[in-house]
């Protein structure tokens, strides 16, 4: 549930009066959800999302759907991987909800920055990337690391304890 209500800053970042708007972002153009750009300009067929300047009904649109596409990321992940331990599953869960988490910020901040989401900037690209590579990094050593307890004690029997004193 968390996902979605991130999801809705950026909805009450269209409806914002003016003089609010004009504190959150140093553009003058903010209309609604168009940032950088007169409302209505040029945008993808059917959704009307703008072509060139930053839309913020992206990261709405990105960020509401998560309460569709969590469960589904959750099922694929037990089906494709019934190998994988259940605690190894749910992280798998967590990191692509963390995952979600950034898109739907990045889109924010790409949308406050008057960026469309078609020509996204260095800066953009760059945050991007800074993401994606310690995230597909944790994903790998997840599914394919070995289990390791790194806290073993033993006792007074020369018996090996795990951290919640297991034998």
């Amino acid at each position: 549930m968390f996902l979605p209500i991130i999801g809705f800053v950026p909805a009450v970042l269209m409806i914002l009066p003016d003089h609010l708007q004009d504190a959150i972002t140093c553009y003058r153009q903010f209309d609604g959800h168009t940032v950088g750009f007169a409302e209505g300009g040029p945008g993808i067929p059917w959704l009307g999302w703008s072509t060139v300047a930053g839309d913020l009904r992206i990261a709405h649109f990105v960020g509401i759907h998560a309460l569709q596409i969590m469960p589904i990321v959750g099922v694929s992940i037990i089906t494709m991987l019934p190998k994988l331990r259940s605690s190894r599953q749910k992280t798998l869960v967590w990191i692509f909800a963390l995952y979600y988490l950034t898109a739907i910020v990045l889109l924010t901040l790409q949308a406050l920055s008057a960026e469309s989401f078609f020509a996204p900037g260095r800066h953009t690209i760059i945050l991007t990337s800074m993401v994606l590579a310690p995230g597909m990094f944790a994903i790998a050593c997840t599914i394919w690391l070995p289990s390791v307890k790194f806290w073993k004690v033993t006792d007074n029997d020369n018996v090996a304890l795990d951290i919640a004193g297991n034998k």
